[in-house]
This record gives structure tokens, C-alpha cells and sequence, in this order.
């Protein structure tokens, strides 16, 4: 089911971009010259062929369909994700890129994907000149109030910091071991390396503040670069693993490998004058920006929230910074991917505060057990401002941290197992929370894979991961690749206007059809926006549509949804603009046109605007149901109207539009390319559940 899947997205994707190359790119021969005609003359064209363009330059429509997902870790400094990571991934570790043992981290992700040989190449993307510029915007108020000049350079594509003039105290600015004035210049491309034989300044560099070197470390393209340019410029680092102990953790499970981890650096990763210098204010938003910008680039399959058990959740803060910069689109179903990973669950058993919940539970009240302090007090109600998140799971691990070897936590945990596994059993200590929750028998799981001392609860993260993929992969790709991308929207939006020019079989709509629609328009007295209203008020009274409704109700005695009387309100519209251009030659051409667009509109419109998904009850409330579906009505009629005869029109009276046979046949091609398009994508959408 997967490969069909994959294909199937991917061929649609494919699709979308021979469009792109029918319209803005190197396939101008299967553009019909009607078609070219119309763009120079219609508005809405003109938005949609720049809409393809943008597209064409998106990052999300360039990635290819592979089945992948990615998997991001995000947490607050100090809480032991870097730790948990570096037993996850122990040949990174050896290689030097998951540092434990330093204060000064630096800021970019990692992004660790499936070798099944050991791989020491390891590539640097920078990132690029927009980025980089709403990087640097972040901070660049503080920057200036602080004498520090920051200058944008287009043209060069590159940003000039320079903090000659720097207000620092003189102590930390005689300690600058780098230039007051720097450059920073995005890679024209991805740095690649092998560290095997590289430089070990450039991992270094990369991964800690603590070895300053100030000569430059790599070269590109004649430009030098140094530490401090290094630590502002570069946002991921791609690393290869041969997942070998994760492989271990989960029996070898080949699905393992469409999996990648990304390692963001901690949330309150601080910036410091004597190690940052003039880069000090833009560092210091690195860390959240980092977070944001995977988020504009579509990374985050799965969003790992990892947080130590005794601990409060700095999650809320991100949020509002991610609410606040992206579209509700962006943030829509992250439910669905949010998974919270409790580390240090040894603190359910050795924290004080922890402890007293089900040790001394008199002193609290019935529901105010451990689960509900560490879980919901902690956890969900600190991750956003109104505290609605919801993760699709909740995992416990633990690392040797603070533990001498693996004797010593097995030790440790055989003391602690017998307590938790009494948690689950019914009436005990916190089991009521975990069955609010849903938890009950994962944790039971949880437990197991946690007391061992070879896993650590490492392997039902895992595991967690892959059922989550198993149950919900499918619709995650389409989500991503077809509805995130925008690639759904745009070919919809392309199918309407190209259908308001074509007929199914390629036949150009006439421009005496056009025309005719003006005048008819102008007949109906549609002039202004003020028209639509006066039109239905005149032809559409507020009691014939009671009236519609209890004749509905009659004949649908269970509940139905009410796309009938949508289909209704359409054939009454229809019938009266019939009525009225049949009454002049100027404007019974038109009929045919109107005809198709209200049927159209319809079909377009009966699943956006509601009507198939809503139902009338004959309830206490019906007469408040029937006024708001009559005042929907009369909404609608409206914008029936307004779609119809829009305001402004894109034809050009004195534009003579003329088609030859093969331009027809072209024509017909394109449109039922974006038709197959649109209906492949439906029934993705429907067979998947994405709405």
C-alpha cells in the first residue's frame, strides 16, 4: 500500500510540474495560443500563472515523494535531548557530532537520515539570501539600538554587520578575537565534506563555542569563512547513520529506514558577548528560528517535544512565536504528529514533589495524582497559552546520566519497576488519570522497555513512531506533498478559471458569449457590490426560503443533509436569469455559459460551503436551525451572483479570439490533464480522510 501510495503522489506531482512547464517553462508548444492570448487579458490568469511560478521555486513542490518522514526533536536547553540522542545514534557520537561534555553549543539542526555503510560525508546547507534576511530582521532593532549597523546587500546577496561601534563594555570588546566587521554570504549551494579526512575545526566549530579557532575554516567559491560567520550562516547539517542500535531496539523493523531524525539545538541556547561578539543579538534568536524554519519548509512529520518528567514545558513560548509567523493552515493537525517524550522517568520515583502524589495522597485532592502534576500540570497545560495541545502520543525514557553503568540502572529500575506497574492496576495511585488519558496499557509497555537496561524505553519510542507511520502514513504524505505544498489549491484554482474559458472538449468560450454575459449583467443591474444585495432582495424573500425549508423537511422526515436546498436556491437563480435573458437578443447567448457556470458553482461549492456535511434536527431548536440556514441562503444567492458576473471583467470587448482545430485538441488535452489532476487528488483525499 505504501509504493502504491508513493507513486501515486508522486505522479501527480510530476504532473503538476509539466503544467508549470506548459505555462512558465520549456513545454511553450503545448500551450494553446488562446491561451496565451487570454493570460495578456485576463486578471485572474495573469494570479494564477504567477501563483505556478512561485511554485515552481517552492522548496515543497521540489521535493520528491520518497515515503520519508521526518522526525524533529524540540525541547528546552539543559532537559537531556542531546544525551538521549547521543545513545540513540552512538556512531555519531564518536564522530563528535552529538556533544554532551559543553556548555556552549551552537545553533543549526541536525538532520540524521539512513546509511547502511558508514558515511563520514556529511553535508552544510546555509541558509539562503531570504532567509537569511528574516534571520538577521529578528534581531536587528537590538543591533542598532546597540551600534551595531547592519546593511543589506541584494545585489551581492550578502549582509554587512558591522560593530565598529558596538555598545559593549571595553572589557569584552578587547577580549573580540574576530574582525568587528564580518560578511555573511550564503553557500551558492551545499558544502560537502568528509570528515574523515576534513578538517576537525570544521565539526568542531560546528558543534561548540569552547575551541575558538579564528582562521578561516572552508572555502567556497573564493570566499573564506570563519567560526563566528559559520555559527550565523549554516542551518542543518545532514549526517548519515547506520542506525545500528536503533535497528537493535526494534527487531530489525526495515521501516526504520524511512525514518530521519532532526536534532534542533536547545530552546534557550544562549548567545554571549565573549564567545558570539558582534553576532551577539542575532544569535541569540538562532535557536527559535532554527524551529520556524523547518516549519516553513514542511520538516516536521513528527514533532517531538522532549522534556525532563520533573520539569516545566518552555514550549508555550515557541508556539506563540510559530502562531504568530505562520498561517493557521501550517499549524492545522499538528495533533496528529505531536508526540510528548518524557525523559528521566526515574524522577516519577525520586523526586520529592513527584513522590508525595502517591506516597501522601491525603494531602492532595482526589484527581491530583503524579500523572496529572507531570503530565498535565507540567506538560500540556505549559505548551501553549491556552493549553489545547493534544499529542497522538506520550512516551518515557531514560539515559545513564547520573548512572555509573548499566548493573547500576538495572539496579536502579528493579526497584522502581514493581511501583509503576501498580500505577496501571485499577483504583491505585494515578491509574485514573492514565485511563482519562487512554494511557492505561501503553504505559504498561512503557514500563517494560524502560526497566531494561539495554533500551531504556528507547525501543517504544520507536515503536510509537512506526505504528503512528503504519496507521497514518498514507494521509501524511498527501497532507505534505499535495495539500501543504499548495500543489491542490493551485490546480483547483487552475481547473475554475481555465473552465470559465473552455468547454470540456477545448472549445474556446466566445468572446460574443463574454460580451453577452457583460450585457446581460448590466441588464440585471449588477453594477456595483451594493447590486448582488438589491438583486436578492427583489427576487429572493426571507419567507420563500422558510418556506423551501419546510417543504424540505416535509419530504425528509430523517435527517438528511440539506444539499437539496442548495441544489434548489441554484435552479431558482438559474430560472430567473433564463427569464430575463431570453427576453433580448443581446443577451440570450448567454444562456448556455450561465447555464454551465451555476452547475459549475454547484458542484464546487456544495462540499465547501457545507451543505453536504449539514443536517436539520427537528429539535427544540428548529427555528433558530431554519433561520441560520435561510440567512445561508440568502448569503450564498449573493455570492452566486457575484461569481457569475463579476465586477470586473476580464474580457476585452475589442479582443478578437479566434481557435484552430489544433488548438482546440491542445486545449482539451490541458484541460482534462488538470481535471485528471484534480480528480486523483480527490480521491486521495476522500480514500485517506483529508479534508
Amino acid at each position: 500500500m505504501d509504493k502504491e501510495i508513493i507513486y501515486k503522489v508522486e505522479s501527480i506531482r510530476q504532473g503538476f510540474l509539466q503544467l508549470i512547464e506548459i505555462f512558465i517553462g520549456d513545454m511553450p508548444d503545448k500551450c494553446p495560443d488562446s491561451l496565451r492570448d487570454l493570460v495578456s487579458n485576463s486578471d485572474s490568469l495573469k494570479r494564477i500563472t504567477e501563483a505556478l511560478k512561485l511554485a515552481s521555486e517552492s522548496p515543497r513542490v521540489r521535493r520528491v515523494c520518497e515515503g520519508k518522514f521526518t522526525c524533529t526533536f524540540v525541547g528546552s536547553s539543559s532537559q537531556g535531548k542531546t544525551t538521549f540522542l547521543s545513545e540513540m545514534f552512538p556512531d555519531l557520537t564518536d564522530r563528535g557530532w552529538l556533544v554532551c561534555d559543553a556548555k556552549d553549543t551552537t545553533s543549526q539542526s541536525l538532520c540524521i537520515e539512513y546509511s547502511p555503510r558508514q558515511n563520514t560525508t556529511v553535508t552544510a546547507h546555509s541558509y539562503n539570501y531570504a532567509e537569511l534576511v528574516n534571520f538577521i530582521n529578528l534581531s536587528r532593532q537590538d543591533c542598532e539600538n546597540n551600534g551595531i549597523s547592519v546593511t543589506f546587500d541584494q545585489s551581492s546577496g550578502r549582509i554587512q554587520i558591522d560593530g565598529t561601534n558596538m555598545n559593549v563594555a571595553k572589557k569584552n570588546s578587547d577580549a573580540f578575537k574576530f574582525s568587528r566587521k564580518l560578511d555573511l554570504i550564503p553557500f551558492s549551494g551545499s558544502y560537502e565534506v568528509d570528515e574523515q579526512y576534513g578538517n576537525r575545526d570544521f565539526v568542531r566549530s560546528l558543534t561548540t563555542k569552547d575551541a575558538i579557532v579564528t582562521e578561516p575554516i572552508i572555502n567556497i567559491e573564493s570566499t573564506d569563512y570563519n567560526a563566528l560567520q559559520l555559527r550565523a550562516l549554516i542551518k542543518n547539517i545532514q549526517l548519515r547513520s547506520n542506525y545500528k542500535r536503533l535497528f537493535e531496539l526494534v527487531e530489525n523493523d526495515a521501516e526504520l529506514e524511512r525514518i530521519n531524525f532532526i536534532d534542533t539545538p536547545g530552546q534557550g541556547t544562549a548567545a554571549s558577548v565573549n564567545k558570539d561578539e558582534i553576532l551577539f543579538y542575532c544569535l541569540g534568536e538562532k535557536s527559535k528560528n532554527i524551529v520556524i524554519q523547518l516549519w516553513r519548509d514542511d520538516e516536521l512529520d513528527f514533532l517531538v517535544h522532549f522534556m525532563r518528567c520533573k520539569e516545566q514545558s518552555q514550549f508555550q513560548k515557541l508556539w506563540i512565536e510559530i502562531e504568530s509567523q505562520l498561517s493557521a493552515e501550517e499549524v492545522r493537525g499538528l495533533e496528529d504528529r505531536l508526540i510528548l517524550l518524557m525523559n528521566s522517568a526515574r524522577d516519577f520515583c525520586e523526586d520529592d514533589n513527584i513522590k508525595l502524589r502517591y506516597t501522601n495522597p491525603e494531602k492532595f485532592k482526589s484527581n491530583e495524582d503524579h500523572f496529572k502534576l507531570v503530565l498535565k500540570e507540567n506538560a500540556l497545560d505549559k505548551m501553549s497559552h491556552k493549553g489545547t495541545l493534544k499529542p497522538a502520543a506520550i512516551c518515557f525514557v531514560d539515559t545513564f546520566y547520573s548512572f555509573s553503568s548499566k548493573g547500576d540502572y538495572a539496579e536502579t529500575f528493579a526497584r522502581y519497576k514493581p511501583v509503576m506497574n501498580k500505577w496501571t492496576e485499577r483504583n491505585s495511585a494515578g491509574y485514573k488519570t492514565l485511563e482519562e488519558m487512554g494511557l492505561v496499557e501503553s504505559f504498561k509497555e512503557n514500563v517494560e522497555a524502560l526497566c531494561d537496561p539495554e533500551d531504556r524505553g528507547h525501543s517504544f519510542f520507536l515503536k510509537t513512531i512506526l505504528r503512528i507511520v503504519e496507521k497514518n502514513g498514507p494521509k501524511m504524505l498527501v497532507q505534505k506533498h499535495l495539500k501543504r505544498s499548495g500543489i491542490a489549491t493551485i490546480l483547483q484554482k487552475l481547473s475554475d478559471v481555465i473552465h470559465y474559458y473552455y468547454g470540456d472538449d477545448g472549445s474556446l468560450t466566445s468572446a460574443a458569449s463574454k460580451e453577452a454575459l457583460e450585457n446581460l449583467g448590466k441588464t440585471l443591474g449588477l453594477t456595483d457590490y451594493f447590486s448582488y444585495e438589491k438583486f436578492v432582495e427583489k427576487e429572493f424573500q426571507i419567507s420563500k426560503f422558510g418556506l423551501m425549508i419546510d417543504e424540505f423537511l416535509k419530504n425528509n422526515p430523517e435527517p438528511t443533509d440539506i444539499s437539496e436546498l442548495f441544489r434548489t436556491l441554484c435552479v431558482n437563480l438559474n430560472s430567473i436569469i433564463k427569464k430575463v435573458a431570453g427576453a433580448s437578443d443581446d443577451t440570450r447567448v448567454a444562456i448556455p455559459f450561465v447555464e454551465r457556470e451555476i452547475d459549475h458553482l454547484y458542484k464546487k461549492n456544495r462540499k465547501l460551503w457545507g451543505y453536504a456535511n449539514t443536517t436539520i434536527f427537528n429539535t427544540s431548536q428548529i427555528d433558530t436551525a431554519k433561520n441560520i440556514v435561510a440567512y445561508a441562503l440568502v448569503m450564498h444567492a449573493k455570492e452566486l451572483l457575484a461569481q457569475i458576473f463579476p465586477i470586473q471583467q476580464p474580457h476585452a470587448p475589442d479582443t478578437e479570439l479566434r481557435q484552430t482545430g489544433d488548438d482546440k485538441q491542445k486545449a482539451a488535452e490541458l484541460i482534462a490533464t488538470i481535471d485528471g489532476l484534480n480528480n486523483n487528488i480527490q480521491k486521495l483525499y476522500d480514500q485517506y480522510g483529508v479534508k
